[in-house]
């Protein structure tokens, strides 16, 4: 009996620990929406979608994605606060809070959009440990708040506050400490650009004000002012430096770029169509004199044959008429009686 249960055990337990595999942690939560306007999704790794809504969980490996009108605010652990803009995708890869050993770890993704990064505990204790990848740099942060945009392979982020960040890719690194200062970064190919000050325009691009409807011309913004950026610092090498019986260089000013003169198209002259010939007429013919009309046919009654007698046939002679009675004698005596009827009939 007792084998009997032993085996029965064993089989119970062989289940078990086969459906144990098939059995899948939920995601661990690592935020919590504390704003938001306009239509926000998170969606799992497993493609799933939900709508987010205010006091609403963030799960680990959830890519948060906002539409056209939207924007939100979320809040993690460590008391890190992520704000996100407009048509934006960010993705939570690695997040993990120990405040009692004073560990920590944090890792966002940024596939395109507008976003907004203000460091909490984790920069403080682990500031090695807390970065923003983007497709064309890695974004690292000391302690600090910093703002940046992600369009295409364009990348532009600007250091807000605190202690410093610094961008970093394949091509090299920039260190940036001075609030409102900034560089741009044109894939993993290019070094990203010395830091600067950025424009009032750069800064409207940056936090995605007003820039949506022409993304196009609004991206080209920063591309251009890091190429004005590198030709002066190119100029800045080729000018020797002060020395003995040096004249001071005459301050070059680089005119403002002029528009390219517009050569209006030249004029289209409508074709003109060839003249229309009318095709020949052929001359009048002459014609014949007007005919009378006919005249109807005159009417010619039939012939009729005379009669052909025989010669030798007997004449048909009528028979006399009788004489006339003669005439009654005077005095009555008119074979009437005589009181003049009749006695007799003629005969």
């Amino acid at each position: 009996m007792k084998r009997l249960l032993c085996a029965l055990m064993g089989i119970v337990l062989a289940l078990f620990g086969l459906a144990l595999p098939l059995y899948a942690a939920p995601a661990a939560k690592v935020a919590v929406v504390v704003a938001v306007r306009g239509d926000v999704q998170a969606i799992a790794a497993d493609g799933t979608a939900r709508q987010l809504h205010k006091k609403m969980p963030v799960y680990l490996d959830e890519s948060i994605s906002t539409g056209k009108r939207a924007r939100m605010q979320m809040m993690f652990a460590d008391k890190t606060v992520v704000s996100l803009g407009p048509a934006t995708v960010m993705r939570v890869a690695e997040y993990e809070w120990k405040p009692q050993q004073s560990q920590g770890v944090m890792k966002t993704v940024v596939d395109k959009g507008v976003f907004r990064i203000m460091g909490g505990a984790i920069t403080h204790v682990s500031p090695d440990k807390f970065t923003t990848d983007t497709p064309s740099a890695t974004i690292g942060i000391r302690g600090s708040m910093y703002a940046g945009r992600v369009l295409h392979d364009r990348t532009g982020v600007v250091f807000e506050g605190g202690r410093g960040i610094y961008v970093v890719n394949q091509a090299g690194q920039v260190d940036i400490t001075t609030p409102g200062y900034g560089t741009w970064v044109v894939g993993q190919q290019h070094r990203p650009t010395a830091p600067r000050q950025f424009s009032a325009r750069e800064l409207s691009f940056i936090h995605g004000e007003g820039a949506y409807g022409r993304s196009d011309e609004r991206g080209r913004v920063g591309v251009r002012d890091a190429v004005e950026e590198r030709n002066l610092e190119v100029r800045r090498r080729t000018v020797p430096r002060r020395g003995a019986g040096h004249v001071p260089p005459v301050a070059v000013t680089t005119p403002p770029p002029t528009a390219p003169a517009v050569t209006p198209p030249p004029a289209v002259t409508p074709p003109v169509a060839p003249p229309v010939t009318p095709p020949p007429v052929d001359p009048p013919q002459p014609t014949d004199p007007p005919q009378p009309p006919p005249s109807p046919p005159s009417y010619t009654p039939p012939s009729f044959d005379p009669v052909v007698r025989d010669p030798n046939a007997p004449v048909y002679v009528p028979p006399p008429l009788p004489a006339d009675p003669p005439p009654a004698p005077p005095g009555g005596n008119d074979n009437h009686g005589g009181n003049g009827s009749p006695t007799e009939s003629y005969q």
